[in-house]
C-alpha cells in the first residue's frame, strides 16, 4: 500500500509541475504583455520571468516596443492650382501605452493610414505644385502635430514622418 501511496504522490506532483510550469511566462527585451485575468484586463508585464495563474490569468498580447513603420506608396493627390502628384510616405512610431494599443483599435496601420492620408489631402490642398519642395518639412510638421491628438488615444507616439514626392 505505501508503494502505492508513493506512485500517487509522485504522480500528483508531477502533474501539479507541469500546470504551474504552463504559468511562466518570459518577456523579452523591448517587449511588454498583457495579462488578462478571467477575460478582463489585470495588468502590464515588463521585461523578465514572471509567473500567471494557470487557467484564470492568459497572455493577452505581446507587443514589440520598437519602432514601427507604416507607409503608402504612390498616391495621387491635387494641389491648389489643380495639378496632379504623387506622393510616398513613411510614418514611425512607437507604442507608448500598450493597453491603449491593444485595446484602442484594431487594425493600427489602415487605421494611420487613413487618418494621415486625410490630413495630407487637406495639407497638400493648401499649397501649390512649384511650393511643395520648399513646403515639405512644414506639411510633415503640420500632419504630425495633427495626428497627435488622435493616435495618443491609441496608446502610439509618432517619432517621425517622411513624405517623398514623385514625378506624375
Amino acid at each position: 500500500m505505501g508503494e502505492v501511496n508513493g506512485f500517487l504522490l509522485f504522480g500528483l506532483l508531477v502533474i501539479v509541475m507541469i500546470i504551474m510550469s504552463t504559468g511562466l511566462q518570459i518577456i523579452r527585451e523591448g517587449e511588454q504583455a498583457i495579462i488578462e485575468k478571467l477575460g478582463v484586463y489585470d495588468r502590464i508585464l515588463g521585461v523578465g520571468l514572471h509567473f500567471i495563474v494557470p487557467f484564470a490569468e492568459r497572455v493577452a498580447v505581446k507587443v514589440d516596443n520598437t519602432e514601427k513603420v507604416t507607409s503608402i506608396k504612390d498616391t495621387k493627390l491635387i494641389t491648389k492650382d489643380d495639378k496632379e502628384l504623387k506622393l510616398e510616405y513613411k510614418g514611425y512610431y512607437l507604442v507608448a501605452d500598450i493597453k491603449l494599443f491593444h485595446y484602442g483599435v484594431k487594425n493600427v496601420d489602415k487605421a494611420i493610414s487613413e487618418i494621415f492620408l486625410d490630413s495630407l489631402k487637406k495639407e497638400i490642398l493648401k499649397i501649390n505644385y512649384e511650393d511643395l519642395g520648399n513646403e515639405i518639412i512644414e506639411i510633415e510638421t503640420n500632419i504630425k502635430d495633427s495626428l497627435k491628438d488622435v493616435v495618443e488615444s491609441w496608446g502610439i507616439k509618432f517619432s517621425r514622418i517622411v513624405i517623398e514626392k514623385k514625378l506624375v
